[in-house]
C-alpha cells in the first residue's frame, strides 16, 4: 500500500501476476520515484513454492509494473529477499543463490542492465544479501551470518555501483555470534551496521567512512 506523508490517498498495489505463497511485499523500498517490492516465493511459469524469488517495480501511483528476475535463477534462491534503491540503480538481493553462499544483482531503474555481485571470499551458508542498502554511490551488503571471529560474528561488504573496488568490514571487537551485518544502511558519507546479538544481545550498531574506516561505536545507554 502506498500512502501520502499524512496517510491519505491510499494506493493498493498487487502483482499483475500474483499467486497464492509468493510473498510479494517481503520487502520494499522506495526512491528516485518508483516503488520496487521483493516477492522471495514467487515461481516460475506460476509454480508454487518453488521460490526462485521476483522483484517488481512501480511508479508511484502503482503504475508500469515492470518484473525482474535473475538472469540465472534457480529453485531457492529466494531472489528478492531486501530491495533497495537509490543513485538511479536498483539493489535485489538473492542470499540462498549457490547452495546458500548469496548475490546481489543491480539494475537501471527499468530493470535493465543486470551487474551480478558475489563476495570474493564467499562461501555456503553465508547468506550473503540477506541486507542490502545503496546510497552516495555505493552499495552495501550485511552478512551476518559470515564466519569471520568465529560462527555468525558478520561483516559488510562495500561496493561501488557496478560492483567493483569491494571492501569487507568487520568490527574492531567481532566476537562470535555477534550477527554483525544484520541491518545496513548508507547516506551522508556514512555507513552503519547493526549488531544485535553483540555484548550478550543487548546489542549495537557501528558508524563507518564510506571505505570502512573511522569506526564509532554506539551502544544505548539503558542497554
Amino acid at each position: 500500500y502506498v500512502y501520502d506523508l499524512d496517510g491519505t490517498n491510499e494506493v493498493k498495489i498487487t502483482a499483475s501476476d500474483a499467486a497464492a505463497w509468493d510473498m510479494f511485499g517481503g520487502s520494499v523500498a522506495v526512491g528516485n520515484n518508483k516503488i520496487v517490492v521483493g516477492a522471495t516465493n514467487d515461481g516460475d511459469n506460476g509454480t508454487v513454492m518453488e521460490n526462485s524469488g521476483a522483484a517488481y517495480i512501480y511508479d508511484l501511483d502503482g503504475s508500469n509494473e515492470v518484473k525482474i528476475k535473475s538472469s540465472d535463477h534457480a529453485k531457492n534462491d529466494y531472489f528478492g529477499k531486501s530491495v533497495a534503491i537509490g543513485d538511479n540503480k536498483i539493489v535485489v538481493s538473492s542470499h540462498e543463490e549457490n547452495i546458500r553462499v548469496g548475490s546481489v544483482y543491480v539494475y537501471d531503474l527499468d530493470g535493465t542492465n543486470e551487474v551480478k555481485i558475489t563476495a570474493s571470499d564467499g562461501t555456503s551458508d553465508d547468506y550473503f544479501g540477506e541486507v542490502v542498502a545503496v546510497g552516495d554511490n555505493k552499495i552495501v551488503v550485511g552478512v551476518r551470518k559470515d564466519d569471520v571471529i568465529g560462527v555468525n560474528s558478520g561483516s559488510v561488504y562495500v561496493y561501488d555501483l557496478d560492483g567493483t573496488n569491494e571492501v569487507k568490514i568487520t568490527a574492531s571487537d567481532a566476537a562470535q555470534m555477534d550477527h554483525f551485518g544484520a541491518s545496513v544502511s548508507v547516506g551522508n558519507n556514512k555507513i552503519v551496521v547493526g549488531s544485535i546479538d553483540d555484548t550478550g544481545s543487548r546489542g549495537s550498531v557501528y558508524v563507518y567512512d564510506l571505505d570502512g574506516t573511522n569506526e564509532v561505536k554506539i551502544t544505548a545507554s539503558d542497554a
